[in-house]
């Protein structure tokens, strides 16, 4: 069963709100849009197991996607992480085209294509940290599990190739084979040893997902270089216009009462923990204080301080 739900990385949250905020004339623009194209390809590659993933009995199986662990200050990421009784399974999703070879001479991936080879990073390394540091971790919750690691590739167009025999082999799979790869390992000799029962509760208590960055401070963007105003939710054209007590469109005409959350949620994304009055009036181009106090109030975030130095916080979530 699915115990923990996939989710799109924050980090790609973050980089559309740049993407629709830069002008078309910013020169990082276009770093923002390659870097997001990347990304995307990578979550959309995880969502690439959504289906084999789907015959694996829902009584024998606990799925976990997108788990974030703290073991002795150090955290580590597993895209998905598979519970049986006496198993556990660690899943590195790779979204990558072109021929892939990894080469156990030298621990390196490379990829050939369009007539050019690269050396990427080695997911077979990414795995056996990912594999250390979640075995030291159940064992700082007292109890002991083997661990079985498997590199998923989801593009449909990768071939993988060896040049030699590779001692990894059979913990790189396409994502066609994965289920039956799961299914295989209950004929291996596995451990007696059983998770405790509530297992579940203890991942997800434990999960720690990783904040907002400054995303502006990663790019060397200025604030005062994005666009402000409420977005239009069906052109997005920005700024909306508050008359009448709703949000109206100069052009498509659209009318939203509540369009102006996306952007509160637009600047909390890039990395602020607070706003006041004065910066909410400028964010949705409106200078009515009554106006922006009501809406503020209305989001029930946290405040601190009174008056003119009234803070509204960041949400624990985005």
């Amino acid at each position: 069963m699915i115990v923990k739900q996939r989710s799109i990385p924050l980090i790609i949250r973050q980089e559309e709100v740049l993407e629709r905020r830069l002008p078309k004339s910013h020169p990082k623009r276009p770093t923002i849009i390659k870097s997001l194209k990347m990304r995307k390809a990578g979550f959309w590659g995880e969502q690439e197991l959504d289906y084999p993933l789907s015959f694996l009995p829902q009584d024998q199986y606990r799925v976990f996607h997108d788990v974030r662990l703290i073991e002795t200050n150090k955290a580590f990421q597993i895209d998905t992480l598979i519970l049986t009784d006496h198993q556990a399974i660690i899943l590195e999703v790779k979204n990558i085209s072109g021929i892939i070879e990894f080469d156990s001479t030298f621990d390196q991936l490379i990829r050939k294509l369009k007539g050019r080879e690269e050396r990427l990073p080695n997911p077979l390394a990414q795995l056996g940290r990912q594999r250390r540091q979640l075995a030291n971790w159940f064992s700082s919750n007292n109890f002991l599990m083997p661990i079985k690691c498997f590199v998923v590739m989801t593009h449909p167009s990768c071939v993988l190739k060896a040049s030699e025999i590779n001692p990894h082999q059979h913990t790189i799979t396409h994502v066609e084979n994965l289920q039956q790869k799961i299914i295989n390992l209950k004929a291996e000799n596995i451990s007696e040893n059983t998770l405790p029962s509530n297992i579940n509760k203890i991942i997800l208590n434990s999960n720690t997902p990783l904040g907002p960055i400054d995303v502006l401070k990663k790019y060397g963007i200025h604030y005062d270089d994005l666009n402000k105003g409420v977005e239009c939710p069906r052109c997005f054209m920005s700024p909306m216009k508050w008359t009448r007590r709703r949000w109206r469109c100069s052009g498509c005409y659209f009318f939203s009462s509540d369009a102006h959350l996306r952007t509160i949620s637009d600047y909390f994304l890039l990395g602020y923990k607070t706003i006041n009055n004065a910066t909410f009036r400028e964010l949705i181009q409106h200078n009515d204080q009554a106006v922006s106090k009501y809406f503020l109030s209305k989001m029930n975030l946290q405040t601190s301080g009174h008056k003119r130095s009234l803070l509204y916080h960041s949400p624990h979530t985005l």
